[in-house]
């Protein structure tokens, strides 16, 4: 599944318009598998279940040991490896540096125009300028 119809080569220099951008951004995300949400939800439930149950166990004197260690470890690292991924994967790609924009920085592309790694503009108001209206109009 490529993205390649979506992303600018790079050192291409291409400034999108604001609208170019959001498009691209829910191009994106709405290919993001419903799956991927299913297994965070499943993931978070089940490492907060499984804490709060050694938890119980651990007031009446029982020892956590490595499977509540598991758990915290669970809770920690798999919003940060899930939000890695997903800014990885379905991020609009500054067609400068290549790197991509999704969450804050999308946010911050949106609102300053400027890429938040390279500080290259990327995004702009206006469309690209067509020919001039005058063309082909006889000068007096």
């Amino acid at each position: 599944m490529g993205l390649a119809h979506v992303t600018a080569v790079k050192g291409s220099g291409v400034v999108m318009t604001r609208e170019e951008f959001i498009a691209q951004q829910q191009k994106l995300i709405s290919l993001k598998p419903k799956s991927w949400g299913i297994a965070y939800v499943l993931t978070m439930g089940g490492s907060l279940a499984g804490l709060s149950i050694l938890i119980l166990c651990d007031n009446k004197g029982w020892s956590i040991g490595w499977i509540g260690q598991s758990c915290i470890a669970a809770l920690v690292v798999s919003p940060t490896l899930m939000r890695w991924y997903g800014r990885r994967r379905f991020g609009v790609r500054c067609p400068f540096c290549r790197k991509p924009l999704a969450a804050e920085d999308a946010g911050i592309a949106l609102f300053s125009g400027y890429c938040w790694y390279c500080h290259k503009e990327i995004v702009t108001d206006e469309a690209e300028p067509s020919a001039p209206a005058n063309v082909g109009a006889r000068r007096r």
